[in-house]
């Protein structure tokens, strides 16, 4: 069946909207942004399912071993076998749904955006999809086409607070501060502190500074010994570009709670950004200390290195950030100038390439590329990087020396 009401296909459980930078705790009162529709195997026990769907080709039989793998968790076997059963049955909404469910999963938003996609071209009725639809366009920061979708389900449930509180997000990131305001007013009765934040944010952002400041008093004065809200007006503060303000609030949630989740990285990059540089390399030295695997904190102190130049130091640090992220735009960027400054023009050539094919509106790594080019006596070519780059504005390369953004997005176990 398409409409889910028998468990033929899931919905995302909790997601943590990693890709917002807004302070959004949570945004159903659960601790879930939406419900988690159960799998239903029914009574044929694991091993039996599982050999039918090896031995079988019944669609069935690989429709039930895909749903027993995704309750299992067992992604790569879920992703294979729904695969498999797509093959046969190409026109199954279920199937799309849930195999767009499980590349959400695996951390593979693009296929799963375009399995949700073709499951609504299949049966546009599946009204909770689109909400899923929007969530992963907002974790990409893909905030106006989350608008649609997010439309689309407010049509079916209007009064849904997750979603007008996501729509409401959209339009701020949207610069529509007058629609974010007329959508998110309706909320402020729940006083929940996210909400309130984000109007907070709509306010400022709109010319009506007095309104949204009140409302930060307000919420100061009803929480203050919070770290819980201490942290999302430092991401307030932060999405504001208030770095100063950033810095004293994530401070007040340290004192309150030193092991709260990635303190130090976000503590570096609000003194790096308030131009503390060395307790910022501590800050993020210490966050290494404790997940070196973290490629913000990776990230974020290769940049800090050279912008103090000292590019030697920063390499390995990039370099290891970038075995995570082979394609961030970014990391190939920050490597590159590295590269450069110290006189590795091949491999300062390669990595600026790598950054401009990930992201063409990476305004800093197409400068870059022109005075490569020029370097290596291609004049032609540099002088259309030079036209790129000045074809591109501050506001569409969307460059983040510190990843303030990503930064924003990290709930820091809020959610």
């Amino acid at each position: 069946m398409c409409d889910g009401g028998d468990g033929a296909f899931q919905q995302e459980g909790p997601v943590s909207l990693q890709s917002t930078k807004w302070p959004v705790d949570r945004l159903a009162k659960e601790g879930r942004f939406i419900p988690a529709l159960k799998v239903v195997v029914g009574l044929v026990f694991a091993a039996q399912v599982l050999a039918l769907a090896n031995n079988s080709r019944k669609p069935e039989d690989l429709f039930a071993a895909a749903r027993l793998a995704q309750e299992k968790n067992d992604l790569e076997n879920a992703e294979r076998l729904y695969l498999q059963y797509l093959r046969v049955v190409p026109q199954s909404a279920e199937g799309h749904v849930n195999l767009g469910v499980v590349y959400a999963h695996e951390d593979k938003p693009e296929k799963a955006i375009v399995e949700y996609r073709r499951a609504l071209t299949i049966a546009p009725s599946l009204q909770p999809v689109y909400l899923n639809l929007a969530i992963l366009y907002f974790k990409q920061g893909a905030y106006a086409e989350a608008v649609k979708p997010l439309q689309k389900f407010l049509a079916w449930q209007p009064h849904n607070r997750q979603a007008n509180h996501l729509l409401g997000l959209c339009y701020i990131e949207s610069g529509q501060y007058n629609a974010a305001l007329r959508t998110l007013a309706p909320l402020r009765a729940d006083n929940d502190p996210a909400i309130l934040l984000a109007l907070a944010t709509a306010y400022i952002r709109s010319d009506r500074s007095r309104e949204g400041e009140e409302l930060i008093r307000q919420f100061l004065t009803s929480q203050p010994d919070s770290s819980r809200v201490h942290f999302m007006l430092a991401q307030t503060y932060l999405s504001l570009g208030q770095f100063p303000q950033a810095l004293t609030e994530f401070e007040r949630v340290y004192a309150l709670d030193p092991a709260w989740p990635q303190i130090h990285l976000f503590l570096g990059a609000a003194k790096a950004k308030s131009g503390r540089f060395d307790e910022a390399e501590k800050e993020l030295r210490a966050e290494l200390q404790l997940d070196p695997a973290s490629f913000l904190a990776s990230f974020t102190l290769g940049a800090l290195l050279n912008k103090q130049a000292r590019y030697e130091e920063a390499i390995p640090i990039l370099e290891g950030a970038r075995s995570s992220r082979p394609k961030d735009s970014d990391a190939n960027y920050q490597l590159a100038w590295a590269y450069w400054k110290l006189g590795t023009v091949d491999k300062a050539w390669d990595d600026a390439r790598a950054a401009t094919k990930t992201n063409p509106g990476n305004r800093p790594a197409h400068y870059l590329l022109a005075q490569i080019a020029r370097k290596k006596g291609d004049e032609q070519l540099a002088q259309r990087e030079f036209r790129i780059a000045q074809s591109l504005s501050e506001a569409e390369s969307e460059h983040d020396i510190l990843r303030l953004k990503e930064l924003g997005t990290k709930s820091g176990g809020v959610f």
